[in-house]
């Protein structure tokens, strides 16, 4: 059965849209035959694929009005990648990096730092960057690669369908339906550098309720003699229940906690400590069909993310301090969505979403630093046949939150399908960054009580504003099933303006308050940058055996650099190759290599040399009785070191071996 013909948060209205949208597309493409082998690289790119998250409506991607890159489970698992930002690596324009061994980062089009907080990344429709900083803590979320379905990359400003922080783009995350994992699943990984993974999953049904609960252990011991090893422990919840043969409901937990290695000798305010982290979420959502074409959901989620960093730092006037980087974040939110197909060559979906974000952190947001953000969303977008070849796609979205007020984000596209297979598509976009509650109330210092003696690092004047993008994109989808070919072309103009950085002003704070420097550090709205490029990427699979995807970005910049380095923080060009072969033997091989131009990280980051990363694997599947099972080598940046993020980080090579077991 091929997985991609499952997804999780679709209710069986839109499940048979899309599984005739994507037999339509399928056409003479390679059927995938043989559905007991254990893992679906055979699927690799065995179908046109169809999109579900640039509009909210499932679409064929030629018809999407953003260009978009979809990453599935076949490709995930014949990636061999252990990390999940790795699997960014094969998306056009997309930069990954690791601030430490336990922090990762990945960042479109450049300008970013620790956070990279210009994407808005969804797990099932749940928003998962954190309002503290308004990045992802990737290595902290309570999510397995083993039940990831399939990514949805959309490239570009998104803010008409996610809001504010669908900025410069969207990552979204399917995770896989609980039928989709019934039975036992087992996987062991040992390698070097301490890795020592340890992943059990058990899956089944009772009545109409499909069910999984999953386990998991990860370690490694982090970037070269760095103090950045870590550990995870984490369970997964999934339960999809059938109402009526209307209404699904569908019921989702997880919780990860582990400590996380920390900071460098010699650095007074960042000695070696660890740090512990624990977060979980809860998600419930109510699917109904209503007629053909439209459907009705209901979802709520909680989320919470807490990590405790106490420790002795210093020494300051000869005293060691207590410092903590405790910081607590949690989101709730509640949204509808309702889709509906006036006539037959018009289709509608709008909603409304309430949110609530807080945050805490004595040390980043000041004593009693309790913060919260209101946002409230009203969106909509229309997809209008106008005639055979020609189609509109319009939407928006209002939003007001606490921060800045209210922003309204529209978007217009037309796609024209010049000949068969052929399709061109202009759109123009706005969109709107919140600025984060660390950026719009942090209040960061140190004191010493004894003394009555205070040094404050960060104040921010809370006058700031978001930052805007419009963009205009000219693009090509050429699409040519008989020989197995998908080709996607972007040529892009992307306007930001009001970007948000840091600068040192005087604080105007007394004397004790501010012993060692008269000053801090503030944000201001103050940098306009111009992005152009263009970008691309082939998708060709000849055969059910072979198959390959090439990316390749390239990007110019124009930037004030009034506060930061942005000129130098976007790299000139990205590039990408994937490809897979099943050998007669059943022996299967796969090759990523990927190679970024020299780029200025900012923040923390500093400025690193180009990169160039050559992973391969090897598996071979068996079946043997009741038990499927298949044992694959990775090696990972064959090339040698490369520095990442900052220069301090040497990412050396590494290998691991991976088992896997699986009874129905």
């Amino acid at each position: 059965m091929d997985p991609d013909r499952h997804e999780s948060s679709i209710h069986p209205g839109r499940v048979g849209m899309l599984l005739a949208a994507a037999c339509c597309m399928a056409g003479p493409w390679p059927a995938a035959a043989e559905h007991d082998l254990p893992l679906t690289e055979d699927l690799f790119l065995a179908e046109m694929p169809v999109v579900l998250s640039v509009t909210r409506l499932a679409q064929p991607t030629a018809d999407a009005p953003a260009s978009t890159t979809v990453i599935d489970r076949a490709m995930i698992e014949a990636s061999g990648a252990r990390e999940l930002v790795d699997l960014l690596r094969l998306v056009p324009g997309f930069q990954t990096g690791r601030v430490s061994g336990n922090q990762f980062v990945t960042t479109y089009h450049g300008l970013g730092d620790a956070y990279a907080r210009r994407m808005q990344v969804l797990v099932d429709g749940r928003s998962v960057y954190i309002p503290s900083f308004g990045g992802v803590p990737w290595a902290d979320l309570p999510l397995a690669m083993e039940d990831i379905q399939r990514i949805e990359v959309i490239r570009g400003p998104n803010a008409a369908t996610y809001g504010s922080n669908a900025f410069s783009g969207v990552i979204s995350i399917t995770t896989r339906h609980s039928a989709e994992t019934h039975g036992e699943f087992l996987q062991a990984t040992v390698g070097s550098n301490d890795i020592g993974d340890l992943f059990y999953r058990h899956g089944g049904s009772r009545g109409d309720l499909d069910y999984r609960i999953s386990l998991g252990y990860r370690q490694d011991a982090g970037i070269g003699e760095r103090q950045d090893d870590w550990r995870s422990r984490q369970l997964n919840l999934r339960g999809d229940y059938r109402l009526s043969d209307h209404d699904v409901l569908q019921a989702q937990f997880g919780f990860l906690q582990g400590p996380r290695g920390r900071g460098t000798p010699g650095e007074r305010g960042n000695l070696p400590r660890d740090a512990k982290v624990h977060s979980h979420f809860q998600q419930l959502r109510w699917e109904r069909a209503l007629e053909p074409g439209a459907d009705l959901s209901v979802q709520l989620f909680h989320t919470y993310v807490d990590t405790n960093e106490g420790f002795l730092g210093g020494p300051y006037f000869g005293y060691y301090l207590p410092l903590d980087f405790d910081v607590r974040t949690e989101r709730w939110e509640l949204e509808l969505q309702h889709t509906l197909s006036p006539a037959d060559d018009l289709r509608l979906v709008w909603g409304g979403s309430a949110r609530l974000d807080s945050a805490d952190s004595d040390s980043y947001l000041g004593t009693g630093s309790g913060r919260e953000n209101d946002i409230y969303r009203l969106f909509g977008n229309a997809e209008w046949r106008m005639s055979d070849a020609l189609l509109m796609n319009l939407g928006g979205m209002v939003e007001n939150n606490g921060i800045t007020g209210t922003d309204f984000a529209p978007r217009l596209a037309f796609n024209y399908r010049v000949a068969a297979g052929h399709t061109l598509r202009t759109s123009v976009s706005t969109a709107t960054r919140t600025p984060s509650m660390f950026e719009a109330f942090a209040n960061q210092h140190f004191c010493i009580e004894s003394l009555g003696l205070c040094e404050q690092t960060i104040l921010t004047n809370g006058q700031l504003d978001a930052e805007r993008i419009t963009a205009y994109e000219l693009g090509y989808n050429l699409e040519l099933a008989d020989l197995g070919t998908m080709v996607d072309i972007r040529l892009f103009r992307e306007e930001l303006s009001d970007v948000i950085g840091m600068y040192f002003a005087a604080t105007g704070l007394p004397p004790w308050l501010d012993v060692v420097e008269p000053g801090a550090w503030d944000f201001v709205n103050d940098d306009d940058i111009l992005l152009t490029g263009i970008e691309t990427q082939l998708d060709y699979r000849p055969d059910r055996h072979s198959g390959l995807r090439l990316a390749y970005s390239y990007t110019r910049v124009e930037a004030d650099d009034h506060r930061e380095q942005y000129s130098r923080s976007v790299p000139r060009h990205t590039a990408s190759l994937f490809l897979f072969h099943r050998f007669p033997n059943d022996l299967r091989a796969s090759l990523l290599y990927s190679f970024t131009s020299g780029m200025t990280w900012l923040g923390d980051g500093s400025t690193v040399e180009p990169a160039r990363r050559l992973d391969l694997r090897l598996a071979k599947p068996w079946h043997s009785g009741g038990v499927r099972g298949q044992l694959e080598l990775v090696l990972q940046n064959v090339l040698g070191e490369y520095h990442d993020f900052v220069y301090q980080n040497s990412f050396a090579p590494q290998a691991y071996l991976q088992l896997s077991l699986q009874v129905d």
